[in-house]
Order: C-alpha cells, then structure tokens, then sequence
C-alpha cells in the first residue's frame, strides 16, 4: 500500500483545480482542465472560473458561451446545470447518459410516457429545434405537437426534468436568452460539429480525468460526481490504471502516473474565496472531514444541494464568507493568522477587480 499524507494530496489537488496560481486560461480551458463548471447560478459560474483565471472576466465567460460558442450551458452530472468546452460536449453528454431502468420507469410514469416511447420525445426535441432558438414554452408546445399522450403543463413543471433527458442526448442546451426568457438550441447546430462517443468509452475516459483531478478517491465519489447508474465494466476497464494509497488511513484510488506528482506536492500560499458550488467542494461524497471539520460541514454544506461561498486556505475551508453591498464578510472557522488574513485581503482586492467594483472587506 502507498501510503501519503494530507498536505501532499490537498497541494496536489489545488494544482489540478487550477487554485495553487492563476493562469492565463480561457473559461473553456479552465471548465476543461476542471471536468465542468457547476452553473445554477450563473455569477458563481463566472466566479469560479474567475478564481481560477487571470485572463477571464464575466464578459469573456458570457461571450464564450454566446458569441465565440467555446463554451456551452447544459445539464450534465447529477442532472445539474453546467458550463462544458464545446469541443468535448459529445464526450460528456456519452457518460452522463447512462441511467438504470428505475430511472427510466419513473420518469416515464411521470410524464405519462411510456418508456418505449422516449426515443419519440427525444426526436421530437430535436426536431423542434431544427434551426430555430426556442423559449421552454415554445418548445413545450412543438413537442406536444408532435408527440401523442404528453401534456403541456407536465412539460413545464420542474425545470430540469424534462429537459435534461433531451440535453444528455445531444438535442438540446441553452441558447441566448430573449430578455428574461431563456432559449434553447440544437447542439450539433449550435456549435457546429457533433461526433458520436460510445457510452463505455466516455465513461472510462471520464474515470481517467476524474481521478486525474481529485484523487485519491473511491469509486463512489465518482458515482455522485457524475449521477446516474455507475458502469462497472468502466471501472474493471480502468483499475489496471490506479494505484490503491492510504492517506493518514484511509483508502482510496489514484492514478498511478500520478503517485510521484502527489509525492511532491508542496503549498504555495493559496488563499482563495470560492463562489457557490464550486467544483472543488462538490468532488467528494466520502470522507470530506479532509476538506472541512465535522463540526463546521452543515455550514458549508447546506440543506437543499446549496454548498456556500467558502474561504480556502491550503486546500481546506476555514470559514465562509458573504459579500453584501460591495462588503465582503468572512465567518471564520478558526483563528487565521497574519500571512493568512493579508491573503484574503488580495482575494478581496482581486474579486473586486474581476466584479469591476469598489469591493472592501468587513
């Protein structure tokens, strides 16, 4: 067994999260290097990769996503609103797609489909977006069109719902808002290319970056990671990869071409002020008394899915933090010490800068 310690693995991670330095990186570049970036809200989509980035304001994220199309919108793992480079929507759209039949059976008893029916619904999507840039409305109303048996009302509750289904199978993402009202687009149309990735493929090619990012872990952090039914012919086809560690203990899977790269990983100085949701917090479902102590977890960790805006300092929470009227305040885990609230007080400056406002600390 290898064995590692805490410092090197949290060093290592910040490294691959792109949090040790910022780089000179496009949002597609950081949502790549990453495995995604987490988008129910969209400031906080900008603030991580902001945190990430010294080339890429809010601007750039949105004409990214709307004007270069290097970047699309969509939902991707745990049926969760996502930022993914264009060029690899295929791939990502090929792992999420796996789901079990229980799945299956209760979305169609929801929506009154029958299962051997979804691949109609899913065509009808496609075929509503057919060159056209539609609101949910009217894209609920194309597909009522043309699919006997569905209501309107059952396609316009529970946002994700319905359209996550069509969005893993390549038919759908976000398009330019009209105003207040989003829009949806065809992939393949919208970026212009689309290549078809074999769903075992993209599941063991999502294993190798996974743990390239975040290991050591165990293969249910992967599981939540990316949702739905986990293949475990994916994870017998990639176990000849990874190393088994022990760090301080506990167990977990790293990829072996990477042992001697956690060996020597060592801290910088990293303070950083991660937004909402960020992707750091949201890798691991085992053990994250690594990342956060117990008694502090429901505080970051919140009810509802909600994971709070965090103040991380050598790759572990030391408290949260809130910016109210250009006012950042930081409720703090433990005491920090000088060296420690003179790096927040750059991470103040410079999240103010990316903003574009006068940002102060409380």
């Amino acid at each position: 067994m290898i064995e590692l310690g805490w410092d090197q693995v949290l060093a290592h991670r910040l490294i691959r999260h792109g949090l040790d330095e910022r780089r000179a990186l496009s949002a597609a570049e950081v949502s790549r290097r990453v495995n995604g970036i987490q988008a129910q809200v969209m400031s906080a989509a900008e603030q991580a990769i902001g945190v990430r980035s010294s080339a890429v304001s809010p601007a750039a994220t949105k004409a990214a996503l709307w004007e270069d199309r290097t970047l699309v919108k969509t939902w991707a793992m745990r049926t969760t609103l996502h930022l993914l480079p264009a060029d690899d929507l295929p791939l990502f759209m090929a792992a999420v797609r796996r789901r079990s039949p229980a799945y299956q059976k209760r979305w169609s008893k929801y929506f009154g489909v029958a299962e051997d029916s979804l691949g109609e619904l899913v065509d009808a999507v496609g075929e509503a977006l057919d060159g056209r840039c539609l609101t949910r409305r009217e894209l609920a109303e194309a597909v009522v069109r043309r699919v006997k048996g569905i209501t309107l009302d059952h396609l316009l509750s529970g946002w994700g719902t319905f359209l996550g289904l069509p969005a893993r199978e390549g038919k759908l993402c976000f398009g330019p808002s009209l105003g207040t009202s989003v829009r949806f687009v065809r992939p393949d149309q919208w970026i212009g290319s689309w290549r078809e990735v074999d769903k075992l493929e993209a599941e063991k090619e999502m294993l190798r970056r996974y743990f390239r990012v975040n290991g050591p872990a165990v293969r249910r952090d992967f599981q939540v990671w990316l949702g739905g039914t986990p293949s475990l012919p994916a994870w017998k086809a990639v176990v000849p990869e990874l190393a088994e560690v022990s760090v301080e203990g506990r167990q977990g899977w790293l990829l072996a071409s990477d042992v001697e790269a956690v060996r020597g990983a060592k801290f910088g100085e990293e303070v950083r002020l991660l937004p909402f949701f960020d992707h750091y917090l949201l890798t691991h479902h085992t053990g994250r008394e690594h990342l956060v102590a117990d008694e502090d977890r429901a505080k970051v960790y919140r009810v509802a899915g909600w994971v709070s805006p965090t103040l991380l300092i050598r790759g572990r929470v030391a408290g949260i933090w809130d910016l109210t009227k250009d006012v950042v305040t930081i409720s703090e885990f433990r005491p920090l010490s000088a060296r420690e609230r003179r790096g927040v007080a750059r991470e103040v400056e410079r999240l103010g800068q990316f903003l574009g406002a006068n940002v102060r600390l409380g």
